[in-house]
Parts: structure tokens; sequence; C-alpha cells
């Protein structure tokens, strides 16, 4: 692989977990996947990896209805590893707030 560090470095990173709230397994299967690969690939990359070891597109990219106060919009493309949990791979060098917060909104608009 082409990367700009050694794969000993890209290993050596640590997670922080404390608020995530998704699925044991899928934490554990991005985690191994971090480890085995490093970091600072690809965001496609991973994503691709996660999408194939999940069982591949047509199983886990999906079209989620969208509404906005309770009127339907339309729908949206999501990556799921189940049908209520969906993942977006990201990198940042820093938390970032504005992020999550366009998440949630996002996510609202799903219910």
């Amino acid at each position: 692989m082409n990367a700009p560090c050694k794969t000993a470095d890209r290993r050596l990173f640590e997670i922080d977990d404390s608020r995530y709230l998704g699925l044991p397994d899928f934490k554990a299967l991005v985690v191994d996947l971090e480890r085995d690969f490093g970091t600072g690939l690809s965001l496609a990359l991973y994503r691709e990896a996660l999408v194939c070891l999940s069982g591949g597109e047509a199983l886990v990219v999906k079209p989620v209805s969208m509404t906005q106060d309770g009127i339907p919009i339309g729908t949206q493309q999501f990556n799921l590893c189940v049908s209520s949990t969906a993942f977006k791979v990201t990198a940042f060098q820093q938390p970032d707030n504005h992020f999550e917060l366009q998440l949630r909104c996002l996510l609202g608009m799903t219910l």
C-alpha cells in the first residue's frame, strides 16, 4: 500500500469510544480493521473494506426515507450495518462539534 508513513507508525493510535452508542460487533470490526490496516490511508479504502465485510454494496447501501416536520422529502443513501444503524467513515485531527450537529440534524430527518 502507498502510505505517507511506515506501517508500524500507522498502527500507533488510540481509540476514544466513550461516546460510542452503536453495535459492539460493528465497533469490534472497525477496531480490528484499523489495527490491521493502520491509520492514514484513503477513507474510501476503509469504507470499501467495511462495506465488503458487512455483506457487500447490495446489502449495506440502502435508501432511507427522509422527512422534515413530518413531511416526506425523499430518500438518501446510507451505509447500514443493520437496518437501524448507519455508518460514515470520517477523519478529523480534532473533534468537530459542527459535524456532529449536522449529523444529528440529518439523522433527525430519518425518524
